[in-house]
């Protein structure tokens, strides 16, 4: 069977839903910041 790479599931809609979940846990997470450094690493 085969499997697809993590960072071809990893993009930014999954690291925005990751940060809404994460901030609603976190109220003082950065979730922009987060989202935008995940953007520029996997835009590499």
């Amino acid at each position: 069977m085969a499997f697809k790479k993590l960072k071809y599931w990893f993009d930014k809609d999954l690291a925005e839903m990751l940060a809404d979940k994460i901030g609603f846990v976190h109220s003082t997470f950065d979730k922009k910041s987060f989202v935008m450094a995940i953007d520029e690493k996997i835009q590499i």
